[in-house]
């Protein structure tokens, strides 16, 4: 139960989260990178759901987190065979945002973290708590849900990125 409350609340984070998976990464652990925004994989990094093989299938979120990221067959094709793959597999499958050599791992991570944090912060969370409300939403209810957040973005930033962010689109739009 704990590790369940834990997992939700990586899901439910107001910060972007991100996983960086340096060996193996099966079962549960499946489970977390699932729920983590990115996930950066050390090209020796394994993955897998080998719980079928001791006669038992992937609970707790197992096949809940890799029916979220990857295809239905992709996610069949892990859950009924239990077979491992390869990060270069993982990432191919989308899995895995990328996967780089392991000397690299935490630098790409800190990368992308140092990327996110010009972002404005309010913007990043209200953008996390819409994807997760639409994703399972018909199409007219996920446009509703997506308005009501964007006016709740306009409140809580004060319509700074009416001011700010407006003027930053047309200077990158002039750039190119």
């Amino acid at each position: 139960r704990r590790f369940t409350e834990w997992r939700e609340r990586l899901r439910t984070c107001p910060k972007p989260t991100i996983a960086a998976i340096n060996g193996w990464c099966l079962g549960a652990g499946l489970s977390v990178i699932c729920v983590a925004d990115f996930a950066i994989a050390a090209e020796e990094a394994m993955f897998g759901l080998p719980e079928i093989n001791f006669g038992v299938f992937p609970a707790g979120g197992a096949t809940k987190g890799p029916l979220e990221v990857l295809s239905h067959r992709d996610a069949m094709d892990l859950i009924l065979t239990g077979r491992n793959i390869s990060a270069r597999e993982a990432d191919r499958l989308r899995l895995v945002n990328r996967c780089v050599p392991r000397d690299r791992l935490m630098a790409e991570c800190r990368a992308l973290a140092d990327e996110l944090k010009q972002k404005d912060p309010v913007a990043l969370m209200i953008a996390k708590e819409a994807f997760w409300l639409v994703k399972l939403q018909e199409y007219p209810e996920a446009l509703d849900v997506e308005a009501g957040k964007h006016r709740e973005l306009h409140f809580l930033q004060q319509g700074r990125w009416v001011s700010k962010g407006i003027g930053r689109f047309l200077e990158a739009v002039q750039a190119h």
